[in-house]
Order: C-alpha cells, then sequence, then structure tokens
C-alpha cells in the first residue's frame, strides 16, 4: 500500500501543498533552497498579478458618479446612460463640457511590455 501512495500520490497532493507552502509564506518559515519553494513562490507571483490585473480591469469598466470624480482623477471618459454615444473625454472644468453626462470611467493606457517590443 505505501509503495502504490507512493507511486500514485492523492490527487490533492499538489493542493495540499500549496496550502502548506502559502501558510509557510504568511508565517515567514519557507525553504528557499528547495526547489519546490521557488516553484510555488513563481505561481504564487503570477496569480497575484493575474489577480492585480483582473482587478484593475474591473475598475476600469466599472462607471462611476459624477460625484465621484475629483481633480486628481484627470482627464477620463465621461457617459451618459443609456449609451447612445461615444463618450466626452475631459473634465467638467473644460470649458465645452457638455454637462449632461453622469458616470465616468478611467482612461485605460495600455503598457508595452519586453516581450512585445
Amino acid at each position: 500500500m505505501f509503495e502504490y501512495l507512493k507511486k500514485n500520490p492523492s490527487p490533492l497532493w499538489e493542493l495540499e501543498q500549496k496550502e502548506r507552502f502559502e501558510q509557510e509564506l504568511k508565517e515567514d518559515k519557507w525553504d528557499m533552497s528547495n526547489p519546490r519553494n521557488n516553484h510555488l513562490l513563481m505561481l504564487a507571483q503570477e496569480k497575484a498579478e493575474v489577480e492585480r490585473t483582473r482587478k484593475e480591469i474591473e475598475v476600469s469598466r466599472t462607471p462611476r458618479l459624477l460625484d465621484e470624480w475629483g481633480d486628481d482623477y484627470g482627464d477620463v471618459l465621461w457617459w451618459k446612460f443609456p449609451i447612445e454615444e461615444p463618450p466626452y473625454c475631459g473634465t467638467p472644468l473644460d470649458a465645452d463640457w457638455p454637462d449632461y453626462h453622469t458616470h465616468w470611467t478611467p482612461i485605460t493606457i495600455p503598457v508595452l511590455r519586453e516581450e512585445q517590443q
């Protein structure tokens, strides 16, 4: 039986090891001399990056009310719902501000990654 388990680990083994690693990482008890920990650390960093990107996308796509805009946001895209025309780009402080937009979203600036250069 031991030999069988040694050759065929539990399907949850990977998940259990990952959870154990994450707990050790929180407690600062992890051993970086172990190549497995290096791999798990890399996966944890990738997961954190994906989650951060997902949140950024969600924030950039969620319309916010006019009252939530402040000078610190600068130029943004202004919308009137239902959407029947392209957004106005600018601020309520602009001389040509149409004054009927009710919501805004930040302007998403693309980032050129190293592999794309």
